[in-house]
């Protein structure tokens, strides 16, 4: 399966002008061992062989009802 190394996550921003604090969250992504398959023909996706590792990076939003919210997720390959 996937396997996630290096997690950290900021400290709270403070509230911007709509009202809303944000944080990041970072990781290492391992994928080497994971298989993607497509739910609707059962198929596996080809994953190219060097690319196993991501840093990846997620932005919350915590919310007014205060629960937080993946506002964006982004990744690179990485060697981590």
């Amino acid at each position: 399966g996937t396997v996630y190394r290096a997690v950290k996550i900021s400290q709270p921003a403070k509230a911007g002008p709509d009202g809303l604090r944000t944080a990041v969250l970072t990781y290492c992504v391992d994928v080497s061992n994971s298989v993607l398959v497509n739910a609707d023909t059962g198929k596996v996706f080809e994953r190219p062989v060097d690319t196993t590792t991501y840093l990846e990076t997620t932005t919350l939003i915590e919310a007014k009802d205060d629960d937080c919210r993946v506002a964006t997720i982004r990744n690179k390959e990485a060697t981590c």
